[in-house]
Formats: structure tokens, sequence, C-alpha cells
């Protein structure tokens, strides 16, 4: 919905339940396009300021490690273009934090469009386990974002410095340790392929217990219209003669 209307078109999907994002370690966003899914995850949103070069910084503070926000793109295929992607998210990032009033002194001092943007807020695509066949994308999707919620109480922080570049090296080897190289994302397509199966009698249990529900809901309400029905008769019948 973003892509076609634009970041305003789901301003009511926080607003309404007053969510603030930016209070949120990991936000979710699954992605849909071409007849495939990935996985886009915002993490560390409310820690913009830490990707703001401070001058006054000195070199002790330099090295000291801090959460930093960035944008984790997650796809089995390597279909969808990231580029796309990370620009939609920056759009509603900016357009929830405006919406919000929240970082009002960084705006002050940006001249480019929006806090978030590809220099505050990289996307990175570290290597995860990739699917072998044409179908089994969604099934990754849950996996992804399963292994990355497990990952709620791990700190994602590297030393910032002054250097773009350099931050962008840190944060790499960063995931590469909590990520690549983790127990959480350490399954293969005989994973998925259980997972798949195990989905689709969740999937059947469920409907099953849908349907009977349903049918107890059909023949209540048949029972409650045949006792009005019945109440309707006798009231213009003037009751049942005995």
């Amino acid at each position: 919905k973003i892509q076609d209307q634009g970041a305003e078109s789901v301003g009511s999907w926080t607003r309404r339940r007053k969510i603030d994002i930016f209070e949120k370690k990991f936000i979710f966003i699954p992605i849909n396009d071409f007849l495939h899914w990935s996985l886009c995850v915002v993490v560390n949103p409310g820690m913009i300021k830490n990707a703001y070069s401070n001058t006054d910084t000195n070199e002790e503070d330099e090295c000291v490690e801090k959460d930093v926000p960035f944008l984790l793109f997650l796809d089995s295929l390597k279909a969808h273009q990231k580029k796309k992607v990370q620009r939609h998210i920056y759009s509603w990032l900016n357009f929830e934090a405006d919406r919000l009033g929240r970082f009002q002194d960084l705006k002050k001092d940006d001249d480019n469009g929006g806090i978030f943007r590809y220099i505050t807020m990289p996307l990175l695509e570290p290597k995860v386990p990739y699917q072998d066949n044409g179908w089994d994308c969604g099934v990754f999707v849950c996996r992804y974002a399963f292994s990355v919620l497990r990952l709620r109480d791990k700190k994602f922080a590297v030393a910032t410095g002054r250097n773009p570049k350099e931050k962008k090296y840190n944060m790499k080897v960063l995931l590469q340790n909590v990520i690549t190289k983790s127990d959480e994302f350490n399954f293969n397509m005989d994973d998925i392929v259980r997972l798949r199966r195990e989905f689709a009698t969740l999937i059947d249990n469920l409907s099953d217990m849908y349907k009977q529900k349903e049918k107890s809901r059909l023949q209540e309400k048949m029972r409650i219209k045949r006792e009005e029905r019945l109440g309707a008769t006798m009231s213009n019948t003037g009751g049942i003669d005995v």
C-alpha cells in the first residue's frame, strides 16, 4: 500500500492504536511483490541520533559501542529490489517521525529531505539460508522472522566513529557474528520442508475448529429464529388453547 499510495495511506495503522514505532526494537515488514515474499526488519529506529556524527566527539568516545539503526533485508531468492524497498520504508519512517514530532533537533540540522536515509540507516543483507525451489518464500519469511525475534535480547551496537564506511564495515561484521554464524539462523531446506508440513497441519486443525465453531453458530442462529417465529405465532393467535 505504501508503494501505491504513499506513507500517508498507512498512517492510521499506528495513529488509531497510538503506537510509537520508535519505541520498538524490531519492526517486521513482510514484502510481497511479483508473487514473491521477502522480509525487511527495521532495527533500532529510535536510536537514529546515534547515526549522526558528533564533531565534538573525541577519539575515546568514538570507540564506545552504541546501538545503531539499520534495515535488515532478508530475501530467500534475492529477487526483490532493495533500493525500492528501502526508499518506501525511509518515507514511512520520516512520515511517522513528523507525525509524532520526534527528532526535531535532528531535523533542524538536516537539509537532505529526511533524517531516515541510507547514510543514517543503511540497508544490510547478511548471508542467511536461501531456498532452492520456487515456492517456499513464504515459509522462509516466517522462519527469518522467528530467527530475528529470538535475537531480541542481543545488542546491535557498534563503534560509530566519524567514518561512515568504517561504521558500515563494523555493522557488517556485527551481523556476520550475530546473524550469519548464529544458532538462530542455522537451518536448511530440510527444516523448511518440515516447517511447511507443520504449517499445513496447523491450518487443517484450525480449519476443523473453525468449521465446528461456525456450525454451532449457525445452529444457534437457527434456534433463535425458530423461537422468534414461534413467539410471533403465539402472539398473533392469542396463545395456545388447552
